[in-house]
């Protein structure tokens, strides 16, 4: 008699849940190709997904195109070559200029730099402070919005 009164719970399965296949912490990845070390990423803690990393603190150099480049930030999603970083993005390349911003988005195949937030760059004595900026450092121009700059007569920007 007992089982007649018994109603069987109803269980929901939950497909979209994605679990991290790698969760490592204080790791450095150095990737390597025929021409040698290419890129560098550092960080505090990473969630490796099937399609992606997820990276707390991370540090990132790319040594693959013409000039080095490094990306700082506390937090950051790798994706199909695409980098965005968010909170004290710092991005600094070899010839001394280094961009800060709150969020930033880097593809690695294009080599265009992006964010839609404030941001300042300096290059020696020289600063510039805007909105909206884009930088293709394949065809080495700047574009931005509502610019501010400071710059050092005879001197390199």
């Amino acid at each position: 008699m007992v089982f007649i009164f018994f109603k069987p719970m109803k269980l929901q399965e939950n497909k979209d849940i994605e679990i991290a296949t790698v969760e490592t912490y204080d790791f450095i990845i150095h990737q390597l190709d025929t021409k040698g070390l290419t890129r560098i990423i550092k960080g505090q803690q990473a969630f490796i997904y099937k399609n992606r990393y997820n990276i707390i603190n991370v540090d990132y150099t790319d040594a693959s195109k013409k000039q080095i480049v490094n990306l700082k930030a506390k937090k950051g999603l790798y994706k199909d070559k695409i980098i965005n970083l968010n909170g004290d993005v710092k991005y600094t390349t070899e010839d001394g200029t280094i961009f800060k911003s709150e969020s930033l988005t880097y593809n690695e195949k294009t080599s265009i730099l992006r964010t839609n937030d404030r941001y300042i760059m300096y290059k020696n004595k020289n600063k510039v402070i805007g909105k909206s900026f884009k930088l293709n450092n394949n065809l080495n121009k700047i574009y931005s919005k509502n610019v501010e700059v400071t710059y050092q007569i005879g001197s390199d920007l």
